[in-house]
């Protein structure tokens, strides 16, 4: 039986990039401080008015994954038509300098967008 042969319309998945059907923006987060060094936030997770909570707050993010290291690095996922990466950093950088019962530093963080996720 014929059929009609597909040439176009379908180039949307591509191997090692990442691709939402929704409308959600993956970021990477590195919180940093004054001194553009990388802040380990593992002490500022499981408490009420910690840097976490307060990261998650101001993004209003629908989702996210906080590293299990020193590195500072988070996963965001966000609305798209609220966000981009400029506008995610600046609403973090906003946080200041004290944030949170260890006084996070978040003066320097930095947002860019995903080009993976890998869930494990």
């Amino acid at each position: 039986m014929a059929g009609i042969s597909r040439v176009n319309g379908f180039g949307n998945y591509v191997v090692g990039s990442y691709r939402s059907s929704a409308n959600i923006g993956a970021y990477l987060l590195t919180v940093k401080n004054a001194s553009n060094a990388a802040v380990d936030i593992r002490a500022e997770d499981d408490g009420a008015n910690e840097a976490v909570e307060a990261i998650m707050m101001a993004t209003n993010a629908i989702g996210s994954s906080f590293t299990d290291s020193n590195a500072g690095t988070a996963t965001l996922l966000v609305d798209g038509s609220q966000h981009d990466a400029a506008s995610l950093q600046a609403v973090i950088r906003g946080l200041g300098t004290a944030v949170g019962p260890n006084n996070i530093d978040m003066s320097l963080s930095t947002v860019a967008a995903a080009s993976t996720l890998t869930a494990a």
